[in-house]
């Protein structure tokens, strides 16, 4: 995730983050090579600077490891809660309910 972290621009990281979802849809179990503890943390932490379009893939990600990989992503998920109890952003907020609820990728 260390790319996603140095790009300066947000395409950039919507680019990477799709390119790491279609990894993760081609073989569930892909993310378990990860082999790092909560991979996704630091892109949960980064939500409230990204683009709308970026916040939806995170939220595509999330669901996706939650339902087709049948893993919680426990950090990832209070990292998340911790960013929505803080904020005052109307627009996260609801881009949070609807696509966290609604999300869904199927490889």
């Amino acid at each position: 995730m260390e790319v996603f972290q140095r790009a300066s621009r947000d395409w950039i990281k919507n680019e990477v983050l799709r390119s790491v979802i279609a990894v993760m849809t081609a073989e569930p179990s892909n993310y378990f090579l990860t082999r790092q503890p909560a991979p996704f943390t630091t892109i949960v932490k980064e939500l409230d600077t990204l683009s709308n379009t970026t916040r939806i893939d995170v939220y595509k990600l999330l669901s996706y490891l939650a339902c087709s990989v049948n893993y919680v992503p426990y950090q990832e998920l209070v990292t998340l809660a911790e960013i929505v109890a803080m904020t005052t952003d109307a627009l996260l907020m609801r881009l949070t309910i609807h696509h966290g609820a609604a999300a869904g990728i199927h490889g």
